[in-house]
């Protein structure tokens, strides 16, 4: 799971360098953290 947690950081990169001001590359960043937050915190009910 962690490395797809990884390859979603390349893409939130790169959206959030391209599409600064875009609601989808937003969106996109929030669920990223929320994502890396559950995994690191070993709470994937946070996903949910």
């Amino acid at each position: 799971m962690w490395q797809f947690v990884n390859r979603a950081g390349d893409l939130d990169r790169v959206l959030l360098h391209r599409y600064r001001h875009e609601a989808l590359a937003t969106d996109f960043h929030e669920r990223y953290l929320l994502a890396r937050r559950a995994l690191s915190t070993r709470h994937p009910e946070l996903l949910g």
